[in-house]
């Protein structure tokens, strides 16, 4: 005992320190005598208890106050011997003093927050011939900006598809532990269609062409799939604060693993404070225009438009526009009329809107009228801004033909939009819609706009 009572000489200090053998003390009843057994049992059980949470058997707050009680009562039993009171509120003094030892403070996630950064236009239209035929396109840097307080990271293997296994391609997040999590599973694939052959994260941004109002979609963008890595800081309207240092480099992300489609460790993500970059000269970092009517636009960005990344802010998605326009050139045709004629030869002038500084106009018809005739035949060109129509001879009614108009030197618009000249012939009695506008096709999730004219309408109809 001559070597555990030198190592009780020094943990009974800390014992004492602690308070313990006060508490024992007053509850002591004096004259109490030395008792070797109880003072044996204590040692051993202070002896112990240390390995004990090593090991994980108890938490480390209650072993502290437990050990404390222990050694006091030792310290103080090799001169007095406790009673059945004394040894109890050594007990409670062990339980109460857990909590001496802070425990860890529950750990938030540091979540991405992407929003929908503006596109840059690039200049005018070009045509390209990528997909093998020739298609008129916009293009435009894009971003995917993170200003969240934690990395938008996706990691893991992409050859396990199981959507239990989380070893596969996530979403993971970091905590202020510095632990890592899941957060998500989103969409990743190796894309060739590029050309880049690497992986993409599919679907975490949307590009799209609005009209000058910005109150429709008229053209959706090629490209939704993204190599994600840090490219430069985002905005100074859109992040205040430093910005941490880059993590996700080339060298981190190894270009998405490109050429490699069967990688087993794929990194990708955008720190907090960061943004990609896509530049214009990326293939499909464009929109196709090769059929929207000639005008004026606006480039559009839509962050994570399908939810597909846990965000701590899904609010701030919505579309972010283009600062500046970009024009599509050509010539739109317009509606016309109602032109009137008491049954003689009329002419009918041809309205057209230029946008950008296009060739030649010209002109085509592109549907005949139903009740007379016209000087120029249906679907050959011609540059004459007035056509002559001749209605039946005794026709008395309301007729209309369809025409289009072109720059001359551009094959695009592939479908001019149709505008409508409508005409009334005598007293054609009830009155007439013509539509102008409509184009052959649309796209999805897009729009048109479509003008009426109303022929012979009552003088309350307009």
């Amino acid at each position: 005992m001559a070597g555990f009572s030198h190592r009780m000489t020094r943990r009974c200090v800390g014992a004492v320190g602690g308070g313990l053998v006060l508490a024992i003390a007053a509850a002591t009843p004096a004259g109490a005598h030395h008792d070797p057994e109880l003072l044996a049992e204590l040692e051993r059980q202070a002896e112990t208890l240390a390995p004990v949470s090593a090991a994980g058997g108890l938490p480390m707050g209650l072993v502290v106050g437990a050990t404390l009680a222990l050694l006091a009562v030792a310290c103080w039993m090799r001169g007095l011997r406790p009673s059945r009171r004394a040894v109890g509120l050594v007990g409670v003094v062990a339980v109460l003093s857990a909590p001496l030892a802070s425990p860890a403070s529950a750990a938030t996630v540091l979540l991405p927050d992407l929003i929908s950064d503006q596109p840059d236009p690039a200049g005018g239209v070009e045509v390209n011939t990528y997909t093998g035929t020739p298609r008129l396109i916009l293009r435009f840097d894009g971003y995917v900006t993170n200003v969240g307080d934690g990395p938008l990271e996706v990691s893991g293997n992409p050859q396990i598809l199981d959507p239990a296994d989380d070893a596969g391609v996530r979403q993971r997040a970091i905590d202020t532990n510095g632990d890592w999590t899941v957060v998500g599973s989103p969409l990743v694939q190796y894309e060739t269609a590029d050309g880049h052959n690497h992986f993409h994260l599919m679907e975490v941004g949307r590009y799209s062409l609005w009209n000058e109002a910005k109150t429709a979609e008229v053209a959706p963008g090629q490209k939704i799939g993204f190599c994600l890595y840090d490219i430069g800081h985002a905005e100074d309207e859109d992040w205040t604060g430093p910005h941490p240092e880059r993590v996700y480099s080339g060298d981190v992300t190894q270009f998405c693993d490109s050429e490699k489609p069967d990688t087993t460790d794929l990194v990708m993500g955008v720190s907090a404070g960061w943004r990609d970059l896509y530049g214009a000269y990326l293939t499909f970092q464009w929109i196709d225009v090769s059929d929207t009517a000639p005008g004026v636009y606006y480039l559009a960005n839509e962050a994570d438009p399908w939810d597909r990344i846990a965000e701590s802010d899904e609010t701030n998605n919505q579309v972010g526009f283009a600062e500046t326009s970009s024009i599509v050139p050509g010539y739109n045709a317009r509606p016309v009329g109602p032109v009137v004629t008491d049954g003689e030869p009329v002419d009918v002038g041809l309205v057209t809107e230029a946008f950008g500084s296009p060739g030649s106009r010209k002109f085509r018809i592109v549907t005949p009228p139903a009740r007379g005739t016209l000087d120029v035949a249906t679907g050959v060109a011609f540059s004459s801004a007035s056509v002559t129509y001749t209605p039946e001879p005794g026709y008395a009614g309301i007729d209309s033909f369809e025409y289009v108009a072109f720059d001359e030197a551009s094959d695009y618009p592939l479908n001019p939009t149709r505008a409508s000249a409508s005409l009334r012939i005598g007293d054609p009695g009830a009155a007439s819609v013509d539509i102008s506008g409509a184009p052959a096709s649309v796209v999805v999730g897009t729009s048109a706009d479509l003008e009426a004219a109303i022929v012979n309408a009552p003088d309350a109809v307009t």
